[in-house]
């Protein structure tokens, strides 16, 4: 592990949860905590730098330093914006790792003393710079099949010739475990750190095919189903037409419009019918029996 020579750095720290920043990136944060807006207080006061360094488990709410990676990153505060919600959002940019040597609480914050350290490698560089088109080709094919990466993200990536710089960037945009990410930011030697790129990003390759392949089977069997219940209603639609005509017709005239009887004992039963205890249809103004004919008009009267 290389250091660069520069003094030891005494510094405001800010816990991440579920986040690791690498240097080179931007990333909005929200920060609530009490400890943790101290800290941004003291760094906004004094040369806008902090501490980045995450939590071993997201669900502790006190960090100490027991509780954080060793290995962060040293960042520059771009903007601090304080929510009506008492929160802080702030916009931080990474600059540099940092290994940091002692974590302690002071001023109402955690503060650490931590040196910067430097990427170095001792393979040949051509073969650092095959690895790293390999990266790339595994990381466009990558940011095809993921919707939330943007395409121009690709134009970026090619502006850079920096191979530790363009590890960081990729690590940075790659939805891997936290875990991960930290053994990414701890690792010094760029070409390991691209190796170890490739086999993240070839893996996440082969859990979105997984997924595209279980989508598809959702939808063909869902396209299934929808085709056996349409087999099945025109099935028995066609049924129900062949019974209709087979079936007498009894049809009313136009000109009799339905109507909803008043009662069952409505006096649009003829005498005939009485005796029978035929009711006429309570939705038609004609006796049942006659057809349709009105009490008064009935043949059978």
């Amino acid at each position: 592990m290389a250091r660069s020579p520069s003094e030891t750095l005494d510094l405001p720290v800010l816990p991440l949860r579920d986040v690791v920043v690498f240097p080179h990136m931007v990333i909005p944060l929200f920060v609530g905590r009490d400890k943790s807006m101290h800290a941004l207080e003291q760094a906004m006061e004094a040369d806008k730098r902090i501490l980045l360094l995450a939590q071993k488990s997201a669900e502790t709410d006190d960090p100490q330093a027991a509780d954080l990676y060793q290995v962060g990153t040293l960042a520059q505060v771009l903007q601090l914006l304080k929510l009506p919600d008492g929160t802080i959002k702030v916009l931080v940019e990474g600059l540099s790792r940092v290994q940091v040597t002692s974590v302690s609480e002071r001023d109402g914050s955690l503060h650490g003393q931590a040196v910067e350290i430097e990427a170095a490698d001792a393979r040949e560089p051509r073969e650092i710079e095959a690895i790293a088109r390999s990266l790339m080709s595994l990381f466009e094919q990558y940011v095809k099949t993921n919707r939330k990466l943007p395409p121009e993200l690709l134009q970026t990536l090619a502006g850079i010739d920096e191979p530790t710089r363009l590890a960081d960037t990729i690590a940075a945009h790659i939805s891997v475990r936290l875990s991960d990410k930290q053994r990414l930011l701890e690792t010094l030697a760029v070409g390991e750190r691209l190796e170890m790129l490739v086999g993240l990003v070839d893996g996440e390759i082969d859990v979105q095919q997984m997924e595209k392949s279980q989508r598809e089977y959702y939808l063909n069997e869902q396209m299934k189903a929808i085709r056996r219940n349409w087999v099945t209603w025109t099935m028995r639609r066609a049924n129900w037409k062949s019974w209709r005509a087979r079936s007498p017709k009894r049809a009313c005239p136009s000109r009799w419009k339905p109507r909803r009887a008043t009662s069952s004992t409505s006096s649009s039963r003829c005498r005939r019918c009485l005796p029978k205890q035929r009711s006429c249809a309570t939705t038609w103004s004609g006796c049942w029996a006659c057809r349709g004919r009105s009490a008064a008009r009935c043949a059978r009267t």
